[in-house]
Parts: C-alpha cells; structure tokens; sequence
C-alpha cells in the first residue's frame, strides 16, 4: 500500500479556475444569443436558423463543459488525498467516488457535496467558525437546480420552436444560463479557497498537543 504525500493542488487550482471562466463565459455569451434571438424577430420567425447557430454554440460549449469537469476532478482527486492526511478518519465516501459520484444515477444528488464537504471540513484550521461550509452549499444548490431546468430545457424548446411559446422557450434558456453562470462562479471561489485552505495547513505543519504537567 502506497503512502499518502501532500502535493500542491495549486497548479490544478488554476486550471480548474480557467476552465470554469471559460464556462461562465459561455454562459453569457448563451444569454446574450437568447436575448439577441427575442429581438431579432428573423430568427424567431426562422427557428431553423436558430436551431444551427445554437447547435454549433452547444458543441463548443459541451467541449469546454468536459474539459472543465475533468479537470475540476482532477483537482478535486488531489485536494482529497491531502485531506485523507490532514484527517484520515472524516471521509464517507471513497475516493473514487470522486468520479463515479457524478454519473451513478440518485447518489449523484449528494455524493459530490458530502465529498466536498469532507475535504472541506478536513482542510480548515482549529479557527472556530472556519469549518462553515455556506459557499460549498450555494455551490450545489446554484448546481442542482442548473441541472433541473436543463432536464427540461430541450423537451420545452422541440415543443416550442416556431410557435408563440418560443419566447417563453428563449426565457427559461436564459435562466438556466444565469444559474450555471453562478454555479461556475461560486465553485471557482470554491476552489481557490480550499486550495488557500490546504496550503496554510501545509506550511503550518503538524498539530502538536502539549506536554502534560508534570
């Protein structure tokens, strides 16, 4: 068995970050297009039209969305093997939920949070107060409901496309663009706060209890 070592997640860090601007970045240019599509009445009178542009926009932005979450968890895999040292015993999942966690249908809805959590958790300093998870938390819900509306988002807009419905279409499109806008930016506070986190834990070194009087 393999011993665990503390390496930097910094350079992860700041790919993870890049990768979730360019994320952020297409979602505005995703509500821009929509709100371009509400004033431009040749295009909803042309739904096709908007129907190619918006599939090579939804190429681009599924590529960046990939890259984004390997290397989100990839980041995530090296911020848990230095919480499994900084605290060994606070982890309910195994690390290779890490991955799976995202897929597995049902345990998808709370395996990343609670393993974020724990990292979380594992990472902070004795500060009372320092273990507040309220950022993981605004992460995951901005998450959970971005993924909720586009569940439903392709069903309205097949439904939708060149009838008087399509405005209401365009409209639910740019509310699920605001939220993943927020989740990506919350989950790059995220990570740039618990690498902060781990990295003064490292150059603070071990916890020493003190010696017991005499």
């Amino acid at each position: 068995m393999s011993v665990l070592q503390l390496r930097s997640p910094i350079g992860l860090s700041y790919a993870a970050v890049a990768l979730l601007g360019l994320c952020a970045l297409t979602d505005v240019f995703e509500v821009l297009l929509a709100l371009s599509v509400l004033a431009q009445s040749g295009l909803v009178a042309n739904p096709g039209r908007f129907d190619t542009l918006y599939g090579v926009f939804s190429g681009i932005q599924g590529l960046v969305y990939i890259s984004c979450g390997i290397v989100f968890c990839a980041w995530l895999w090296r911020v848990r093997v230095n919480a499994e040292i900084f605290r060994p015993d606070g982890h309910k999942h195994s690390r290779p939920w890490i991955w799976a966690g995202w897929f597995v249908p049902f345990v998808n809805f709370w395996y990343p949070r609670r393993i974020v959590v724990d990292i979380w958790r594992a990472s902070t300093s004795a500060r009372p107060g320092a273990s507040g998870t309220g950022l993981v938390n605004f992460w995951w819900g901005c998450w959970l409901v971005a993924q909720g509306v586009m569940l439903v988002a392709p069903e309205m807009a097949e439904k939708g496309m060149g009838t008087p419905a399509f405005g209401a279409v365009v409209a639910y499109t740019v509310g699920y663009s605001l939220l993943d806008l927020a989740a990506a930016l919350l989950a790059a506070a995220m990570v740039r706060r618990m690498t902060s986190m781990q990295h003064e834990k490292a150059m603070a070194g071990p916890t020493i209890s003190p010696e017991p009087a005499a």
